[in-house]
């Protein structure tokens, strides 16, 4: 029995290569953008949500101390701006105690504004790329803005479904906690027979939940694709074949598990070289710097800077986007070929196995004793049609000398043909010539006969003439 996940370690593989390579700056820079913010390990939706925690804790601080400095004065102003990151100097310089309270809000909330609305541009925009990075793999084209309008009300549609799958899943998790909370169930109360009992229901619960936005994701999205459907159609298509095949989708979950970790083991070992090399590079940037600028403070603090910020800069470009994006597209590609095992009209890695297959049969094709220039079916045929005009001339060239041997013929007619050895085909050296060159003696011999003929007439017509002088 073939399993899906298992073949399709093999399947990934050989379409990453195929999407990835000849290596193309621009499909890589384009690529390393989709799995920036995607989140780079193919979880960006739910990395997006993380955001808000962020500016929970930071935005409330900053909006805090912007309060503070617009509505406790000076005293409270200034108490509260030291634990912001600005110069002190700033705040004893005169003139600047009752402005400096208002533009370090004003910022505050400017800064909470913007970082609302790349949360909400994250939101939206995430679920769109998840549809446009499939449909790159699908047709081996990398575009971005094209395809995000393309499916934007795709993404918009997943982004709702994905919300309502949470929000359900989140009710009972809010009236367990909310009934513990208000004091109706005591948990000290509770034996160690029921604890461990909602410790397994709660673990299996949220990897129920995780197995529908996984499945959502990984398959789902694809067969939107195929079918040109919505969320829930795509479920109605999909859940069919897990359901009906349910040792493959168990496999298909623990091969992924472990293909994860592969993947990410092998990307922490790829990025620990890398940083090793870029921390080598901009210690030789730090030193040179230093060097330059002189041995005192500053010249210490410019190579520190210079040599962080060119570290960073190759790391980033060099080390962390080349790896997320061979990291995002091989387990991409590997949930493709799964969901091509489950059904073959959901494959969409087409285009490389094709490739493939023209690659096998044109190495069969090619066959032993072949040289440099190709004796294969396709150098064969790429040598017939660069020969074909040759070959025409001389087929016309000696139908032309067959059509003047048959004229010069004494009846006029085409000399025979050994069908029965070559058919229609007559070979230079077949009895053609051989008649040709009897046509050819016999025409000689017939000249001759009429040069002796005109000869005894004239002998003839002296004679008589003699014959008539002498009467």
């Amino acid at each position: 029995m073939s399993w899906h996940a298992i073949d399709a370690v093999d399947d990934a593989i050989d379409a990453s290569k195929g999407f990835l390579f000849p290596f193309s700056l621009g499909r890589w820079a384009r690529l390393a953008l989709l799995t920036l913010l995607l989140g780079g390990g193919g979880v960006g939706f739910q990395q997006v949500f993380r955001i808000p925690q962020f500016v929970s804790q930071y935005g409330s601080e900053t909006t805090t101390s912007a309060t503070s400095l617009l509505s406790g004065g000076p005293a409270a102003g200034f108490g509260a701006a030291a634990a912001l990151p600005l110069p002190s100097v700033l705040g004893q310089a005169p003139g600047l105690h009752e402005f400096l309270p208002a533009a370090v809000g004003i910022l505050g909330l400017v800064f909470l504004a913007l970082l609302l609305l790349l949360v909400v541009v994250l939101v939206v925009a995430v679920p769109v790329l998840e549809f446009v990075y499939v449909d790159a793999i699908r047709r081996d084209e990398v575009r971005i803005l094209s395809p995000f309008r393309r499916f934007f009300w795709k993404g918009i549609r997943l982004l709702l479904f994905q919300l309502g799958v949470t929000v359900l899943f989140a009710i009972p998790v809010v009236v367990v906690a909310g009934v513990v909370l208000a004091g109706y169930v005591s948990v000290d109360s509770l034996g160690v027979g029921a604890l461990v009992a909602l410790a397994v229901v709660a673990v299996l619960y949220f990897l129920l939940f995780v197995f529908v936005n996984r499945v959502t994701r990984e398959f789902v999205v694809p067969a939107m694709l195929v079918d040109d459907s919505g969320v829930i159609a795509g479920w109605r298509n999909v859940w069919p074949l897990l359901r009906g095949q349910p040792k493959q989708t168990v496999v298909y979950v623990l091969m992924h598990f472990f293909v994860g970790i592969g993947v990410s083991i092998g990307r922490g070992i790829a990025a620990l070289v890398g940083l090793i090399a870029v921390a080598i590079v901009s210690a030789v940037v730090g030193l040179a710097t230093a060097a330059v600028v002189g041995t005192t403070d500053l010249g210490v603090s410019a190579g520190l800077l210079a040599g962080f910020g060119v570290g960073v800069l190759l790391y980033l470009v060099f080390v962390a986007a080349p790896l997320s994006v061979l990291a995002v597209t091989y387990l991409r590609t590997y949930e493709l070929a799964t969901l091509a095992g489950f059904d073959d009209h959901y494959d969409l890695l087409t285009p490389y196995r094709e490739d493939d297959d023209a690659g096998d049969a044109g190495e069969a094709g090619s066959g032993p004793g072949d040289g440099d220039g190709g004796s294969g079916p396709s150098a064969v045929a790429d040598r017939g049609a660069s020969d074909g005009a040759g070959v025409g001339s001389a087929s016309d060239a000696s139908l032309g000398d067959e059509s003047v041997s048959a004229d010069e013929s004494p009846d006029g007619s085409a000399p025979p043909r050994d069908s029965d050895e070559f058919g229609d085909f007559v070979p230079a050296t077949s009895d053609a010539d051989e008649s040709g060159d009897a046509d050819t003696d016999a025409d000689e011999s017939a000249n001759a006969e009429s040069i002796d003929d005109a000869a005894d007439e004239s002998a003839g017509a002296d004679s008589s003439g003699d014959d008539e002088d002498a009467t």
